[in-house]
């Protein structure tokens, strides 16, 4: 991800550079980037967990969520919800889905050896095609272990997912047509680069919300529009006071607005608030906005001078299925490409589909933002998470070989060492009786390059780098607690990324809003 994050930086230091904030330079960290990618693991490091991440394809706060074998393959399948879980159950066996035992998402996550062999018995008797049409006509995220030589053929073939298009930039950009006077408002030079910037944000769990997470630590206005009661993964554990680290490393710095959009006063009060703003955000499946009249041209006439931004699966153009992380890294030939052969599929240790479409949806925003002052007319911004996905398995095409070996990673007496590739053989002699550090040291006095493994808890516990650039925090909710938050890698040095002033209980700024909207003028210019 260093890439998308060394792209994104320059953007926000030359649009404030362009207001007058003048030249700044922009350091990245690559070591910082990738810690950054850990916000799922980083609240349970800081509630003193600090190893045993390595689970498979299992998720660390969710249950189910895993690969499971097929009369014929792999199919990945992943719950975020209870009423996921429950539409997965109703496949399996009705009964399931009552049973006491798996009620919660931390019951689930207390008993998944059961509930994944309760599952693996039931996928084993299917194919994987069979799999996945059943799931997903129970609206239930599910995908086919594919690798990265099967999406080539496809690729070439047509495939319908848009495969075949996404080793160009995952990031889609559809200028609205002239419409109207454009009516923008003039940006608001700051001391951040999005100073004067209003985003609303339509978004759950990941991928949006840590967009809308970057744009906050840039300076921009984000007001998280939820409904009644909150996304599910408030309650996801841990928990600081009645706050879940989760949904606090990737909510910062936003203020919070409820609104019931099923009904018309909700929406008419979300049309209000979108009037007011400069980017609408969301990670919604396509099509639920249009459903509710929300629609990129609808926008357009209404409002020219807007930037819409859309994460989901497949794209505005592509199928229109549930899709969460593990589905997408299963699609796109991450999980071929982990692990060694032979094993069962493995994901990447973290929600990398999520991140990659996250950063560059921020940067295509910022992008947008920049045409937008220029023409006067905003547009869509269209980031399907296959597409980022995919995008990071572009050295591995078209036969899911990379040019480069990968590194070796061997056992030490107390954890493990990873040695540059070609020198296993040898330097695999004597080191299961050496602690980490002095094999480390022992290959190098034989130039071997080498180096420690870190479990998650040794990198925000210990290391200096992070440390010295104040990489994690804590900030306070309004409840009181203290909650450890990581701040975003963008490195600029002008003005820096700071950790976040605000975690907003939910709906804490709902009735401030609709009050200012409801007022002559309405909510005004963001601060």
């Amino acid at each position: 991800l260093g890439g998308p994050v060394a792209a994104t930086a320059p953007l926000a230091a030359l649009r404030h550079g362009r207001l007058g904030g003048g030249a700044q330079a922009v350091e990245i960290c690559l070591l910082e980037v990738l810690a950054d990618q850990l916000r799922t693991q980083a609240s349970l490091v800081f509630d003193g967990r600090a190893d045993g991440y390595r689970a498979g394809s299992r998720h660390p706060v969710c249950a189910p969520w895993n690969a499971y074998r097929a009369a014929d393959g792999w199919a990945v399948i992943c719950s975020a919800s209870d009423a996921q879980w429950r539409a997965l159950a109703r496949c399996i066996d009705p009964a399931l889905a009552e049973d006491p035992r798996f009620a919660s998402v931390e019951q689930r996550r207390r008993d998944v050896d059961a509930l994944d062999g309760l599952i693996g018995e039931w996928t084993r008797r299917l194919r994987v095609a069979e799999i996945v049409a059943r799931l997903e006509a129970a609206d239930v995220p599910v995908g086919p272990v594919a690798t990265v030589e099967q999406l080539h053929r496809a690729a070439q073939a047509g495939d319908p997912r848009g495969v075949a298009d996404a080793l160009r930039s995952p990031v889609r950009y559809r200028p609205h047509p002239a419409v109207g006077s454009g009516g923008r408002r003039a940006s608001t030079r700051g001391a951040a680069p999005l100073s004067g910037i209003r985003v609303i944000e339509l978004s759950r769990y990941a991928a949006g919300p840590l967009a809308g997470t970057l744009l906050a630590a840039l300076g921009a206005e984000v007001i998280k529009v939820e409904a009644p009661g909150g996304e599910d993964c408030r309650a996801w554990a841990p928990r600081f006071g009645d706050t879940s680290g989760y949904f606090a490393n990737y909510n910062t710095g936003k203020r919070s607005a409820v609104l019931d959009l099923s009904k018309a006063a909700g929406r008419d009060a979300l049309w209000r608030l979108v009037d007011t703003a400069d980017v609408l955000l969301s990670n919604l499946r396509p099509g639920v906005l249009d459903r509710m009249g929300v629609t990129p041209e609808a926008l357009a006439l209404r409002h020219p001078a807007l930037v819409q931004a859309e994460i989901s699966g497949y794209g505005r153009q592509g199928p229109r299925t549930a899709a969460l992380d593990t589905v997408i890294q299963a699609q796109s030939g991450l999980l071929s490409l982990v692990g060694t052969p032979g094993a069962p599929p493995c994901r990447v240790g973290l929600s990398i589909a999520d991140q990659v479409a996250g950063h560059f949806a921020a940067q295509g925003i910022l992008a947008a933002l920049e045409c937008r002052d220029r023409d006067g007319h905003g547009g869509l911004v269209d980031v399907p998470m296959i597409d980022a996905a995919t995008w990071l398995t572009l050295c591995a095409w078209p036969d899911g070989h990379g040019p480069l070996d990968g590194c070796v990673v061997l056992r030490a007496r107390d954890g493990w060492i990873a040695v540059e590739p070609g020198a296993g053989t040898v330097a695999a002699q004597g080191l299961a009786d050496l602690l980490r550090d002095d094999a480390v040291r022992t290959l190098a006095r034989a130039g071997v390059v080498a180096h420690a493994v870190r479990e998650p808890g040794e990198v925000f516990g210990a290391d200096p780098v992070l440390a010295q650039r104040a990489s994690a925090g804590v900030i306070l909710h309004p409840s009181g607690a203290r909650v450890p938050v990581l701040r975003a890698p963008l490195g600029l040095r002008g003005t820096p990324v700071r950790l976040p002033a605000r975690l907003s209980g939910l709906g804490a700024d709902t009735g401030r809003l609709l009050e200012a909207m409801a007022r002559p003028g309405g909510l005004g210019s963001p601060p």
